[in-house]
């Protein structure tokens, strides 16, 4: 019907229902948490997965008087407490701050009780950060291109550690080897923290490394930079080159961090959590931390979130057997 020869009795219900939808959708943007709201993370405090979840959390409006508690559930390269969130009540009020490993480890453990792909509900991937390719002083290997070299020969001599079996740093090492065809023996530590450690004492050779935790490093001397696993430098270490400028054409391999919640969690609930972390995530306090950690804040709405995310499980799945980790 032509909206001039709708009946006025109409035409005023037709514009309450949409005045009505519009105040729903303004008022889902100024949400607060409503109860109390746990968000676990399932790695061990100190690491940057834990680091982003507490800034975003103390931001995350709670002025209808709902408490915000980020708690570790570590161990089982993250399935314990990606696990506890997938048996939680599915209401919002237990979420999954989680990182790539996410996406991997049903690939080289098919115990873990539980399908990421199939259990769990993407609200939102708030930020990638990419690795530096770092080594001990002591190796001599000053650019990307000798490392490979050195690499090449001594097959299998050189180590590399990483936050353990299934971690996002192993996993990106490993499609790091798979693309300059190396050999580097793995060294898995239990978390980001023991094999930076590991690397700075020279007890192993290489690592990947988010910048926060290894520009410290760097510039005390006790660690040497020799590329970014990005498509493009970092401004906040501008004189450190891609790795694809430097020896590994094509080569990508970034971590990612969001928000998730048990895949049975009614989607009226996760589109009103959406708005609240994305409202923290893109506060100026928020953008001036990431900024300077080298990481770029990216907030996909849920449904993005959730496509990204398959796709993540995919492209890792085909990685672990190409280097036939499985």
């Amino acid at each position: 019907m032509n909206s001039s020869k709708m009946p006025l009795a109409k035409k005023s219900m037709a514009m309450v229902v949409c005045g009505a939808l519009w105040f729903s959708q303004h008022a889902n943007a100024q949400e607060s948490i409503r109860s109390n709201v746990t968000i676990v993370v399932p790695y061990p405090a100190g690491g940057g997965n834990d680091m982003f979840a507490r800034l975003i959390a103390a931001k995350m409006r709670t002025d209808s008087g709902g408490r915000i508690v980020v708690e570790n559930r570590t161990g089982a390269s993250g399935n314990i407490g990606t696990a506890s969130v997938v048996r939680a009540p599915a209401d919002g009020n237990t979420l999954l701050y989680a990182a790539s490993t996410l996406a991997i480890n049903g690939w080289v453990n098919k115990n873990i009780g539980f399908d990421a792909g199939q259990d769990l509900r993407a609200i939102t991937i708030t930020l990638s950060i990419p690795f530096v390719l770092a080594v001990h002083p002591s190796l001599p290997a000053t650019s990307a291109k000798a490392l490979i070299a050195l690499a090449k020969r001594h097959a299998g001599e050189l180590t590399f550690s990483s936050g353990g079996v299934g971690s996002a740093n192993h996993f990106a090492m490993e499609a790091f080897k798979l693309k300059t065809k190396v050999d580097l023996r793995h060294i898995p530590y239990r978390g980001a923290a023991p094999a930076l450690t590991a690397l700075i004492s020279g007890e192993t050779q290489v690592s990947f490394l988010v910048p926060p935790l290894v520009i410290p490093q760097l510039n005390n001397g006790k660690l040497r930079a020799l590329g970014i696993s990005s498509a493009t430098r970092l401004n906040v270490l501008p004189n450190v080159p891609s790795l694809q400028e430097v020896g590994a054409p094509g080569f990508q391999a970034v971590q990612w961090h969001g928000f998730f919640v048990s895949a049975k969690t009614p989607m009226e609930v996760v589109r009103r959590l959406q708005p609240i972390i994305l409202d923290a995530l893109n506060s100026p306090e928020l953008t001036e931390r990431f900024d300077s950690a080298g990481a770029t804040r990216l907030g996909f709405d849920t449904e993005r979130a959730q496509s990204f995310f398959l796709s993540e499980i995919k492209y890792w799945g085909e990685v672990v057997k190409s280097a036939r980790l499985d």
